[in-house]
């Protein structure tokens, strides 16, 4: 499982309590990282740095460079922000892949779904989940056969639009 943009690791944290055997955890935030790491060794996941990776760089940047090594994956997160700048590049945060551009939902989500298509395992899922009022996704995505907006993720007695999510199964290979 791959789970981007993951902040403390909340869906991380959720998948290995419901039995998954590697997660990736990627997040900008090397603080957000180290808490996910301790949140995941607080539920009893061992230090095993090929079951469970923790990245502190940026989602598209690892996608990029790391996630066809440690892929393919059944299962993908993203959980994006609306925006997120970009932090100055130097020392060890240039290496840690930090993008100058910084991301935005608009521009960068679609790009970002089309490289994942090629990290899902055939029939493998996406959960796409977003805070953007209004945001749509295009009815279809190169590399994945499936669109489904999920209704049902909404608790019940919420009236505001609070968030979007999608499912997105990759497309098979012939």
């Amino acid at each position: 499982m791959l789970n981007l943009f993951a902040y403390t690791g909340g869906f991380s944290l959720a998948a290995y309590r419901g039995g998954a055997i590697h997660i990736d955890t990627v997040d900008l935030s090397p603080r957000y990282v180290a808490w996910a790491e301790r949140n995941m060794q607080a539920a009893g996941a061992e230090d095993d740095r090929e079951r469970w990776g923790y990245f502190a760089m940026d989602s598209l940047a690892f996608v990029q460079r790391f996630a066809s090594k440690r892929g393919p994956y059944d299962f993908i997160i993203v959980d994006p922000p609306t925006f997120a700048r970009a932090r100055k590049k130097r020392g060890k945060a240039a290496k840690r892949g930090q993008s100058s551009k910084g991301f935005s939902l608009v521009r960068d989500a679609v790009e970002l779904l089309q490289e994942l298509a090629e990290q899902l395992s055939p029939g493998g899922d996406l959960l796409f989940v977003c805070n953007k009022r209004g945001f749509e996704l295009p009815p279809r995505i190169a590399g994945f056969a499936k669109i489904q907006i999920l209704e049902d993720t909404i608790p019940e007695g919420y009236q505001a639009d609070i968030h979007r999510a999608w499912l997105l199964t990759s497309a098979e290979l012939s």
